[in-house]
This record gives structure tokens, sequence and C-alpha cells, in this order.
């Protein structure tokens, strides 16, 4: 029983449904009707929660954002470090607005950058708030390409059309602005090249002293060491959970010091 408690604390329930399937799915290899009935299950089970996901964003504003896409399926930038990537799955709306609850801030003197903006659907969610300017950095050529033509699709169905700003690049190669603002991640990167996005935004905050704000969502312990490490203060945010997703992650705001 705690190891079924644990396992929905960790996964939430459709993750931990989910897990089940894999786990009896490669124990039952020596038996290929029952090994092939726990794999369709599990893929039923991946297909209602897509269906969930594009009920509650995609059908609103005919937007396409959901899906789970690795990274060997895509086209990476020349310069891009496929080692230091993660896969592409959407930001959840409901962790999303919960980041933004958390902070204080008068969000229209502020511009908003996703790191790693896939598809778009966290900058569109940023357009809720009304901030000057959203930007989006996708070092893949596919989803890139994706979120160029959901920008006007957002736009037009929208109650809160924005302007914004899309790039098809290295993260690590990007020039941070100098103006206030709230950078999101979605655990998109590691390694050395968040190491550099780090120092660029570091950088930039020494040449121009200015309020600047770092969310993370996550779970990955040495990604979130590098965060740490990088002299911001930092909090955590108790992340209400959507239970829609797979996995649960932590939430960490981290700010400058003259935030």
């Amino acid at each position: 029983m705690n190891k079924l408690y644990r396992s929905v604390v960790k996964y939430n329930p459709l993750g931990a449904c989910r897990k089940f399937l894999r786990v009896m799915q490669r124990n039952m290899t020596w038996f290929p009707p029952a090994e092939r009935l726990f794999r369709k299950l599990k893929e039923r089970l991946e297909r209602y929660q897509h269906r969930l996901e594009f009920e509650d964003f995609d059908a609103r504003y005919g937007t396409d954002t959901t899906g789970v896409i690795p990274l060997k399926e895509m086209t990476i930038s020349a310069s891009g470090s496929v080692a230091d990537g993660i896969y592409y799955e959407a930001s959840s709306m409901k962790i999303f607005r919960q980041f933004m609850a958390a902070l204080d801030i008068p969000f229209r003197e502020f511009d908003f950058i996703d790191f790693g903006s896939g598809k778009g659907r966290v900058l569109f969610g940023a357009a809720e708030y009304g901030f000057r300017k959203i930007i989006g950095i996708e070092f893949a050529r596919e989803i890139a390409e994706i979120a160029e033509k959901n920008v006007p699709l957002f736009n037009r169905n929208s109650d809160s059309p924005a302007c914004f700003e899309l790039h098809h690049m290295d993260a690590s190669e990007f020039e941070i602005p100098d103006t206030p603002l709230v950078i999101f991640f979605y655990c998109p990167f590691q390694g050395k090249v968040l190491d550099r996005v780090l120092a660029n935004i570091n950088e930039s905050i020494s040449r121009h002293p200015r309020p600047v704000y770092l969310l993370f969502n996550g779970q990955n312990p040495k990604v979130i060491g590098q965060f740490t490490a990088n002299g911001f203060k930092y909090r955590e945010i108790r992340l209400k959970r959507d239970w829609r997703r797979f996995l649960h992650y932590r939430g960490l705001i981290f700010t400058s010091t003259e935030s």
C-alpha cells in the first residue's frame, strides 16, 4: 500500500497507471498475448491523456501544442546540443498559472522568455498576463515551425492577443534582452547548455542591473543544482497537482538581487 501511495505521489494517478502497465508489459514478454494486451492498454491510456490535453487548450484556440516528441524524431539546429536536450512535452496551464500567481510584479513592465518554447503553449499562456513582449527559443525545427503556425491561430481566437517573437536557435546563443524579465524553464535542457544560458543571464544582469525572475518546473536534482549554484535567491512554491499529467514536478522561483 505504501509503495502504491508513493507511486501516485510521484507520478500522479495517470502516471502510476502507466507505470504499472509498463511493468506488466515488460514482465509478460514470455506470454505474448498478455504482453500485447498491456501494451495496448498503455497506448490507450496515453491517447486518453493526450485527448485531455487537447480539450484543455488546443480545442479552445485551434492550435497544435499537444503531444510528446523525442528529440530523435526532430531536426536540431546546427549548433544545438542534442546530448543536453530534453524531449518535447507542452507545459500544464494549471501549473503555469500557479507560477504567475506567485509573482507579485507589474507584468506589463516585463518581457517574458520561454527557453525550449516548443509549439508555444507557455507563450500563449503568458499572453493572458499582458507581458510587454513574449519571446520563445526553440532549437528543434519541426516544432518551431508548428509554433510559427500557432501564433496567428492563437491571436485570432484569443481575448488576449500578444506580440510574439520566436527564435529557432540554440538557447546558449540567444542574447538576453536588457529589460526586466520573467524567464520560464520547463526543464528544457541541462549540462553545458544550461550552464551557458545561466552565465549569459548573469552577465546580462551585471551589465544592466534589473529585476529578473527565473521560473523552473522540473525534478532533475542535477539541473536544480545548476540553478541553485548561480547565486540567485530562490524559493519553492507548493504546486497543486494537475491530475491530467503523468508526472508531478517541483516549482522553483529564482530572483536577481534587484528583484
